[in-house]
């Protein structure tokens, strides 16, 4: 289930879900009995030892469906605030017409859109990223499970680092389109 919960076609509950299984299956003899069993099975599961409870990755995973909504709007206010500081080099008292108007908001328009897009992206890339990250619980009984164990603490590490990757993913976009708004007044200068 831990392999499966890393799609991105899957529902947040899901993946929500596929980090915290353990199955038990008891096959009924006497309700007394299945019920003991089933009270032991629960308190052995309490005493596994488990890595330390990290309170931020929880705080994210409970809020993470915000990650892409609040990416994707920083980054419309942002890339909007740009347009709004280039729209006098492109609008002038001496230049203005219907056609220079139209072209701009087109243009402006379909880099908001495209730096929209390509941010809420990157942020979704985090949010599956820190939904997959999960608590280290463990049974250390041989060499195979201290291999598990160090290989699914790698791959938190690795949840961990995409998810700031995606995070800086919507900077980058940020970043490329005030470059691109300053290498635009360049050459509008230019002419």
């Amino acid at each position: 289930m831990r392999e499966d919960a890393a799609s991105p076609f899957l529902p947040r509950f899901i993946r929500l879900m596929g980090r915290n299984t353990a199955s038990v299956e008891i096959t009924y003899a006497d309700y007394a009995v299945a019920r003991n069993f089933l009270s032991a099975i629960d308190d052995w599961f309490k005493t596994i030892p488990r890595s330390i409870e990290n309170k931020t990755m929880k705080f994210l995973q409970s809020y993470s469906y915000w990650i892409p909504r609040a990416g994707r709007f920083a980054t419309a206010v942002i890339v909007t605030g740009i347009v709004v500081g280039i729209l006098p080099h492109f609008i002038t008292a001496k230049e203005m017409n219907l056609l220079n108007l139209a072209q701009f908001f087109l243009w402006s328009g379909l880099g908001v859109y495209v730096a929209y897009t390509l941010a809420g992206w990157s942020t979704s890339f985090a949010e599956m990223a820190i939904d997959s990250w999960s608590e280290v619980s463990y049974i250390k009984l041989n060499r195979g499970d201290e291999i598990e164990i160090a290989k699914i603490q790698k791959e938190n590490r690795g949840h961990l680092l995409k998810g700031i990757c995606g995070g800086l993913g919507m900077v980058v976009v940020d970043i490329v389109a005030k470059l691109t708004a300053t290498i635009v007044i360049g050459y509008v200068g230019l002419e």
